[in-house]
């Protein structure tokens, strides 16, 4: 499968973490224990935002993000996530992968056509 990698598409990253963070509800504590987040860590995320756990997830996923630099990837997110039972996210990020996927693809076919012209007029030239 044609994949984007998300770290080019701040805005779409930004929208995988929210949709993530909405969701998750309770379960952020699991994904983060699958993430590799030991207790402290989870008490601290808690501690700093008491509010709410859609605070809390969006905390966690930033932390996670800040920790794994390139290596946050969308894949990593929707194992885990497979793993703690939360399909219904998982479904959600594959639907945005993919209409991300046609946007990028539609794009990439644009730029071909440029290259396509511009070697045909190069060609000309010599």
């Amino acid at each position: 499968m044609f994949t984007v990698d998300w770290h080019d598409d701040a805005d779409r990253k930004e929208e995988t973490l929210a949709i993530i963070a909405d969701l998750l509800g309770f379960s952020w504590t699991e994904l983060a224990k699958e993430l590799e987040f030991n207790e402290d860590e989870i008490q601290q995320v808690r501690a700093e935002n008491p509010n709410s756990l859609q605070e809390q997830s969006h905390a966690l996923l930033q932390r996670w993000v800040e920790r794994e630099g390139k290596h946050a990837t969308e894949d990593t997110l929707i194992k885990r996530l497979t793993k703690i039972n939360r399909m219904d996210i998982v479904h959600l990020i594959e639907i945005q992968m993919h209409k991300s996927v046609q946007e990028q693809t539609s794009r990439t076919y644009a730029e071909i056509e440029k290259t396509l012209d511009h070697s045909e007029v190069d060609s000309e030239h010599t």
